[in-house]
């Protein structure tokens, strides 16, 4: 008989328990600037490392809460998904109503690392991404019109 498992995972859990021990390895170089980002993420809501608003009732002092400050990183899931739903929310008026299509386009293990360090040739490589859309929803592969294009790079 089958058995089959449903666990729930965060992204702050994984980089929780394997971080160090991907730091630690020889091979792996990982620029300051990484650090910093996945350290804030890993302390985010802690109220020891980032600090916290303590709030109490005037009435009755004793009675108070914490709230532990955010990193406010768009690596965060917690605090990226709420910059991120903030920022759609202010251009969603822009854009005109019509159905689109998200197409992620990955960049494979071998170029990670001449991107990581050329962060120029991503225009690039975006301009090749926007081309090869355009010419599919010119076969019309895709009744939407419209697209938007963003840059993950983790």
């Amino acid at each position: 008989m089958e058995q089959t498992f449903s666990y729930r995972f965060s992204i702050k859990q994984i980089f929780q328990e394997h971080w160090d021990d991907y730091l630690s390895s020889p091979q792996n170089s990982v620029p300051d600037y990484v650090v910093s980002t996945v350290n804030k993420m890993l302390n985010c809501r802690n109220p020891q490392k980032l600090g916290y608003h303590k709030y109490a009732c005037p009435d009755h002092p004793e009675e108070y809460i914490v709230v532990p400050h955010s990193c406010k990183s768009r690596f965060c899931n917690t605090c990226g998904k709420i910059l991120t739903d903030q920022w759609i929310a202010k251009v969603e008026k822009d854009f005109p109503p019509s159905s689109f299509h998200h197409i992620c386009f990955t960049i494979p293990d071998s170029l990670r690392l001449l991107l990581d360090k050329n962060r120029f040739l991503l225009n690039c490589l975006f301009r090749c991404c926007l081309k090869n859309h355009s010419l599919l929803l010119q076969r019309k592969t895709f009744p939407a019109s419209n697209y938007l294009c963003f840059t993950h790079l983790w």
